[in-house]
């Protein structure tokens, strides 16, 4: 009995034993079960992760596209310009009709046809530069006061043109030339105003100012003349090329009793300066003076007395004392509201 009983003990121990081992495969399994489950959210995840990265390439794809196709529309647009451009032969043609309508319209404030003659310009200018884009470079011509610029300020509209007209250095395509009634004045100080106002780099050698025209009358050059305006005019008439130059101030201080109009003015003696003049031969009209009653009395005298304004009117004259008169625009209108 006693051994029966060992076995049945041992027996229950080995079941007990055996009871422990299955219940440790168990936790086992339900730890493997666990780590399963969560390796198959991670897949799940995973999975959610690549559609939507799917999504993603797709849209991108579509993006690609679409930029394609803008790409192709903007090239096609490109090639219509190319074409239009080797139609013009000139790529300052659209600039130029800007300034030309510009023009037009700052002279149609004094005519009624003013919208007649934008039109006739714009056409007008089209059919020159592509006569002279034909033959050789064209060059534009601006005049700057009322086109460019009115009084000290810039007009907008022409700036915007004016950026038509320079690449991307800020250099001009073709020449450009400046023109302006302005005489009172040296070409570099106009170049430099123009150069700070439109923000350019103009050279003296693109001004023309009024009295330029004055450097190829030779036959004046050596001839006593004299010059009447305002700022360094004698300064001037040696640039131009004058020899003999004779200002309206030294007329009045060798003939002071000339100049009587101004009665703060008129000389307490009749001493004359101790300078002799000689006798004049010309005269040149640079622009407005600031006296106008000076001027306008000492002109006379001269025109009146053949060049000597200190002797008697010479009544037998057979022919006038050339008058060269720089600017004859006497109807202006900087930045008053109306012309004048």
């Amino acid at each position: 009995m006693s051994v029966l009983r060992n076995i049945s003990f041992r027996l229950r121990n080995v079941s007990l034993k055996l009871r422990n081992v299955c219940l440790r495969l168990r936790n086992v399994c339900l730890k493997l079960r666990n780590v399963f489950l969560r390796l198959r959210n991670v897949c799940l995840k995973l999975r959610n992760v690549f559609l939507r990265l799917r999504n993603v390439c797709l849209k991108l794809r579509n993006v690609s596209l679409k930029l394609r196709n803008v790409s192709l529309k903007l090239r096609n647009v490109f090639l219509r310009l190319r074409n239009v451009s080797l139609k013009l032969r000139n790529p300052a043609l659209e600039a130029a009709c800007d300034i030309t309508v510009l023009w037009s319209y700052s002279s149609s404030s004094s005519q009624p046809e003013g919208q007649t003659g934008i039109m006739w310009s714009r056409g007008l200018l089209q059919q020159v530069v592509r006569h002279a884009s034909n033959i050789r470079q064209a060059g534009v011509l601006f005049d700057v006061d009322g086109v460019l610029l009115r009084g000290g300020s810039v007009i907008p509209a022409a700036l915007r043109a004016l950026r038509k007209l320079v690449d991307r250095n800020n250099k001009f395509l073709f020449p450009v030339v400046f023109v302006t009634n302005a005489g009172s004045c040296l070409r570099h100080h106009k170049a430099q105003q123009l150069s700070h106002l439109l923000d350019l780099q103009i050279t003296p050698e693109q001004v023309v100012l009024s009295h330029s025209p004055l450097q190829m009358m030779k036959s004046f050059h050596n001839k006593c003349v004299l010059v009447s305006g305002q700022g360094p005019v004698t300064q001037i008439a040696h640039i131009l090329g004058f020899q003999k130059v004779v200002t309206i101030e030294q007329l009045s201080e060798q003939h002071p009793l000339l100049d009587m109009v101004d009665h703060s003015r008129r000389p307490t003696s009749t001493s004359c300066s101790s300078q002799i003049l000689p006798q004049i031969q010309a005269i040149i009209l640079f622009g407005e003076p600031v006296r106008w009653e000076t001027n306008l009395q000492l002109l006379i005298d001269v025109l009146l007395s053949n060049g000597r304004p200190g002797c008697v009117y010479d009544t037998q004259m057979l022919a006038q004392m050339p008058v060269l008169a720089c600017n004859m625009d006497l109807l202006w209108m900087a930045d008053a509201p109306s012309p004048r």
